[in-house]
C-alpha cells in the first residue's frame, strides 16, 4: 500500500519538524505539535505525489479495467499477487474462512471479501499505510493490508468455483453453509468485493493460546515468571510491540473504530509475525458517526485533550478484562501466566500504552493533512469525515 512522502520528525532530519522538534518548539505535549503552518506545509509536500498514486491505483482497481498478468507463467501459478487476475487456474485453492461472521474467500497470497462499501475499504488501507507506514518500533512496524477492488467478472467466477466445489465436493470449500452464505453475499454485491494481500503470521488469540514459538524455544526460557518466547504474553512485554498498540488505539479512537483495543476490544482484529516482527491490521472500519456525535465519546476526548495517563488506564483495563474472561479471544491463560501478566507485565505495558497513544497523535497530526488532501483528489468519500476530526483534534 502506499507510504505517505510527508517527512517523519525523526526519520528525516532535514524536515522543519525535525528540527523544531530537537530545538524545544515542537514538543509532543502541549499545543505547539498542532502548528498549522508545521503541518500544512508538511501536508502540501506529499498531497500531490499521493494523490497521484491513489489516483492511478483506483483506476488499476476499477471494474472497467482489465488487470495485467505478469508474464506467461501467471496464470499458471499457485500463488497470485494482488493485482493478478483471479479467474481460471488462478483461483486453485479456494476456502471459505471459518471465523467471522461471514468470513472472507481465501486465495493462495489474497483473500476476497464483501464489504458494505468496498471503496471506502481500500482507501481505509490507505489511510492506516499513509499514517503508520514507515514508523518501526523496536523492530516492529504496523500496516494493514494493501487492497484493491475486486472485477465483476472476478467476483463472478470466484461466486461460480465456490459454488459448483461446494456441490461437487462438500466441505472441500468450507462449511456448506458457510459457503452458500459467501456465494450469495459475493453475488449479491460484487461491486463492493474487495481483494486483499492476505495478512503475514496469525491472530494475536492464536498467539496466546499457543506459547512458544517451538520446543527448543520453549526450553530456553526457563526463568521464573517470565513469558514464553513467541507467546502472545512475551509480545505484550515487548515494550516496542507494547508502544505500537498505543499507536494503533489512537488511530482507532480517530477513525471510530472500537472494535480492536478499546470499546468492545477483540483480539481477533490483528494479525502477529514474530518472525518479520510485523503487526497486521484487519477488520478495519470507520465510523459515519457526525462530528457531533465523534466527538462526545470519552476516548475521543481524552485523546483530544491529551490526557494520555487516563486514556492509557482505560485501553489497559479493556485488555485487562479480555486476558481474564472468554469471547473476543478472551480467557486463553492460564493462572500463572495472568499472574506474570498482573505482576511483571502490566505496569510497564500500560506506560507503553500512554507513549503509544502520544506518539500516535502526533502522527495523525503530522500526516493527516496531506493524507485528507490525497483522498480528495481522489474522490474518496472519507476525505471531509476525516478532515473535521482532524480539525477537531488539532483545535482540543
Amino acid at each position: 500500500m502506499y507510504r505517505s512522502a510527508l517527512p517523519d520528525p525523526v526519520a528525516n532530519p532535514e524536515s522543519a519538524l525535525h528540527r523544531q522538534y530537537h530545538a524545544g518548539t515542537a514538543p509532543l505535549n502541549g499545543r505547539t505539535e498542532s502548528s498549522t503552518d508545521i503541518f500544512q506545509t508538511m501536508a502540501d509536500q506529499g498531497a500531490v505525489a499521493t494523490a497521484q498514486r491513489m489516483l492511478r491505483h483506483r483506476l488499476e482497481s476499477s471494474p472497467r479495467t482489465a488487470l495485467q498478468l505478469h508474464g506467461p507463467q501467471a496464470i499458471m501459478q499457485r500463488k497470485v499477487a494482488l493485482n493478478t487476475s483471479l479467474v481460471g487456474n488462478n483461483l486453485k485453492g479456494l476456502k471459505v474462512s471459518s471465523g467471522g461472521a461471514l468470513g472472507v474467500v481465501f486465495i493462495p497470497d489474497v483473500v476476497a471479501k464483501p464489504e458494505v462499501d468496498g471503496q471506502s475499504a481500500v482507501d481505509i488501507s490507505t489511510s492506516i499505510n499513509t499514517v503508520m507506514g514507515g514508523v518501526v518500533d523496536g523492530g516492529w512496524s504496523v500496516s494493514a493490508p494493501s487492497a484493491r477492488l475486486a472485477q465483476v467478472l472476478e467476483v463472478a467466477e470466484i461466486a461460480k468455483a465456490l459454488n459448483l466445489r461446494n456441490q461437487t465436493k462438500p466441505g472441500s470449500v468450507g462449511d456448506q453453509n458457510r459457503v452458500a452464505a459467501m456465494v450469495a453475499a459475493l453475488t449479491t454485491r460484487p461491486e463492493n468485493v474487495v481483494i486483499y494481500e492476505q495478512a503475514p503470521g496469525t491472530d494475536f488469540v492464536n498467539h496466546l493460546a499457543d506459547g512458544a514459538l517451538n520446543n527448543a524455544a520453549a526450553k530456553k526460557q526457563s526463568k521464573k515468571g517470565q513469558p514464553k518466547t513467541g507467546s502472545g504474553l512475551a509480545q505484550l512485554a515487548d515494550p516496542g510491540y507494547a508502544r505500537h498498540l498505543g499507536r494503533i488505539a489512537a488511530l482507532d479512537i480517530f477513525m471510530g473504530h472500537r472494535d480492536r483495543l478499546h470499546g468492545a476490544g477483540n483480539f481477533e482484529n490483528w494479525m502477529s509475525d514474530v518472525r518479520s516482527r510485523r503487526l497486521t491490521l484487519v477488520d478495519n472500519d470507520i465510523s459515519n458517526l457526525s462530528l457531533a456525535n465523534w466527538s462526545t465519546h470519552q476516548d475521543v476526548q481524552q485523546l483530544t485533550n491529551q490526557q494520555y495517563p487516563l486514556l492509557a488506564n482505560t485501553i489497559v483495563t479493556e485488555i485487562d478484562s479480555l486476558l481474564n474472561h472468554q469471547g473476543y479471544g478472551g480467557g486463553k491463560l492460564g493462572a500463572k501466566d495472568l499472574a506474570v501478566w498482573q505482576n511483571t507485565i502490566r505496569p510497564v505495558f500500560q506506560t507503553c500504552i500512554e507513549a503509544g497513544l502520544q506518539a500516535g497523535r502526533l502522527k495523525l497530526l503530522q500526516r493527516g493533512w496531506g493524507l485528507v488532501n490525497a483522498l480528495r483528489v481522489a474522490n474518496s468519500p472519507l476525505a471531509d469525515r476525516l478532515e473535521e476530526r482532524l480539525n477537531h483534534l488539532h483545535n482540543g
